[in-house]
């Protein structure tokens, strides 16, 4: 008798976003036209610049039939992006 191991791979959310993408659209532009965004931004999204907004990640989602929970980013993942969403000071206080 042989035994089966169960190799468990985690996906990073641009990887299942690009999973998701390819599932709901045949190309990043026409995912782009559906979701009223330009290419670009969808490329960002694909790279990790930005992340898309929850109404996107829904949408995206939806199209492609694949679950929400799936595919939505980790407390984690949501963690490392913050630095882009980070209130930044416009006029800071002079220092001594």
């Amino acid at each position: 008798m042989t035994t089966t191991e169960q190799v468990q791979v985690t996906l990073t959310f641009e990887e299942r976003l690009s999973v998701a993408i390819g599932r709901g659209w045949p190309t990043q532009l026409k995912a782009a036209e559906a979701l009223g965004v330009d290419r670009g931004t969808v490329t960002r999204w694909l790279k990790g610049t930005t992340k898309p907004p929850v109404a996107a990640v829904t949408a995206i989602s939806e199209a492609s039939g694949i679950a929400f929970e799936w595919l939505r980013p980790t407390l984690d993942e949501l963690r490392i992006g913050l630095e882009w969403y980070a209130p930044r000071d416009l006029n800071p206080e002079p220092t001594d």
